[in-house]
């Protein structure tokens, strides 16, 4: 198959004649007004009909901050995490905090713009309920396709059926046994077609742009079910079961669970002790809600807000449906333009040119580890997504086929879409939950780099010493009171904190000298060298 490159359009698509259309709609719009009064209807390639050209997804975030407030980072992350379900690679979410913390309140916020039958909000399920939702009858083609039998099914119930009524009427007017035979016939051979179809039929359950959002904190075996799925080795996933509700005896059926969905959960528990964790912490961005005053302040000042005035008072004052529907219908017209630009691509592979490459080769973190592998992943899918999102506002290269088929656009990245890719990732190395970083960055190394010497203390006129430098469960607990302004119980200054770095590998710990009833702490290395700061410190952004 030969191509022919179209020419590399600079001008963020300015020769695009649809997009100069789009442009001068745009013009004649109000931008700051709300109500959804189009100057002309835009029709999406579902034939549904928007009201509205913009693709202005800040519009959106903006929408959804007035009542989460101060949590623009984790509003973006769950919104382009959401987005994702609608490209051929989609992304993964873990929001990993305290309970109370707010993880909840985003997901509901962001996920109630998006359309209700793409996103499933899931609370309780069993770890092999996924197996078994909703899904369609199919069989494979000679091709390997699954088509749809469930039709073709119906009409053979209903065929036999009629036949049945036709032999009885039959029999009844005491036609030629001839009649009756072959009625007979026909009512076997399609009895038989039934059986042929049962025999290589399997439940297919098509995950393919949806977003799966688990509220709650899902069990240990639900990761393990998951963890096929959340690979992205296989495009669809067999799933074998002994179905009891069978009447002829005990049958083993198949449900086929087939595309890639996009993940998110809110967890509360810390799982860096579960003998998997290394594998779900590169299947997802961990995240988390801030956790300081400003935003507990401002919290509360909306939870009084919204349950103070009249809803007629807080859409005045806060945020109003109209504004809600307008981004909406954003989101809609951003998810037209994902599937429209994904739909020549293959599930798991690249659709966007990334120009500067050998900059991402020369900044990326060089710690040696797989994690210098996971970041890169994610940096560059994040990199991707923002281009495919902006994607009619993206200098392009148009490919053209020389025998006949529909050219296409390759979306070309720009700078732009690289540092909000890097401020999406900043903090999100290695599966740590970005407080327990900052944490461990802000108070433990802080505390530990002001000592230059083992502690030592006199017990019974004996000069004790420790083995090394390090810091105590108390020390820690008045630097986090300090930096922090939040006093911890020792109890949660280990749990919270101390724990989870120490089963990954953050810090170690020896057995006091001075008190042989306590421990010591000390850190293994600095693992976190983010390539936001090198960029930062570059000046790039």
């Amino acid at each position: 198959m030969f191509f022919l490159l179209g020419t590399t359009d600079l001008s963020s698509s300015s020769t695009n004649e649809s997009q100069d259309e789009i442009d001068k709609a745009k013009d004649k719009t109000n931008s700051s007004d709300v109500v959804l009064k189009p100057t002309k209807d835009y029709v999406r390639s579902d034939n549904t009909i928007s009201s509205t050209y913009s693709r202005d997804l800040d519009s959106c975030f903006n929408v959804v901050l007035r009542e989460a407030v101060k949590e623009d980072r984790l509003v973006k992350q769950v919104c382009y995490t959401m987005l994702s379900a609608y490209t051929k690679n989609p992304m993964n979410l873990a929001i990993n905090a305290p309970t109370g913390e707010g993880k909840t309140h985003v997901l509901i916020r962001v996920g109630s713009l998006f359309p209700k039958t793409d996103v499933i909000y899931i609370a309780g399920m069993s770890a092999k309920a996924i197996f078994h939702k909703n899904g369609y009858i199919a069989v494979r083609d000679e091709d390997g396709e699954y088509v749809e039998v469930e039709d073709e099914l119906q009409l053979l119930k209903d065929t036999i059926r009629q036949k049945k009524s036709e032999l009885i009427s039959t029999r009844k007017t005491n036609s030629t046994p001839s009649d009756t035979t072959e009625l007979g016939k026909d009512i076997d051979r399609y009895k038989q077609r039934m059986k042929e179809i049962e025999k290589n039929a399997v439940k297919v359950i098509d995950l393919n742009h949806k977003i799966l959002v688990f509220l709650d904190t899902p069990s240990a075996e639900m990761f393990e079910a998951l963890m096929s799925l959340l690979s992205h080795d296989q495009y669809e996933v067999e799933y074998q079961f002994v179905d009891t509700s069978n009447r002829t005896g005990l049958k083993t059926r198949t449900n086929v669970l087939m595309g890639w969905p996009s993940v998110i959960f809110a967890q509360a528990i810390d799982y860096t002790r579960h003998p998997r964790y290394q594998e779900i912490q590169r299947r997802f961005v961990v995240t988390n809600p801030r956790m300081d005053v400003e935003k507990y302040q401002n919290a509360v000042e909306h939870i009084i807000d919204k349950n103070c005035y009249p809803d007629f008072v807080y859409q005045q004052k806060v945020v109003s449906d109209e504004e809600k529907d307008k981004a909406k219908e954003i989101i809609l017209n951003i998810k037209d333009d994902l599937l429209l630009v994904s739909s020549t691509t293959k599930p798991g592979k690249n659709n966007v040119l990334i120009p500067f490459t050998h900059l991402l080769k020369k900044q990326m973190p060089k710690r040696y580890t797989a994690q210098d592998m996971t970041f890169a992943s994610r940096l560059v899918q994040h990199v991707v997504l923002v281009t495919n999102i902006h994607s009619k506002e993206r200098p392009s290269v148009e490919i053209t086929p020389v025998f006949g088929s529909v050219s296409f656009r390759i979306p070309m990245a720009i700078f732009s879409d690289l540092s909000e890719s890097l401020s999406l990732m900043n903090n999100y190395v290695g599966g740590v939950r970005p407080y327990v970083l900052d944490w461990y960055h802000n108070v433990f190394i802080r505390l530990y780099s002001s000592k230059s010497d083992p502690d030592s203390r006199e017990k019974n006129g004996v000069s004790v010493t420790e083995e090394r430098r390090a810091v105590t469960t108390q020390e820690l607990i008045d630097k986090t009171n300090e930096v922090m302004k939040k006093r911890y119980t020792s109890k949660n200054i280990l749990t919270e904190f101390i724990y989870p770095l120490f089963n990954l590998g953050y810090i170690d710990s020896l057995k006091s000298e001075i008190d042989r009833r306590a421990h010591i702490y000390f850190p293994v290395f600095d693992l976190y060298k983010p390539i936001l700061y090198k960029t930062r410190a570059a000046g790039i952004i």
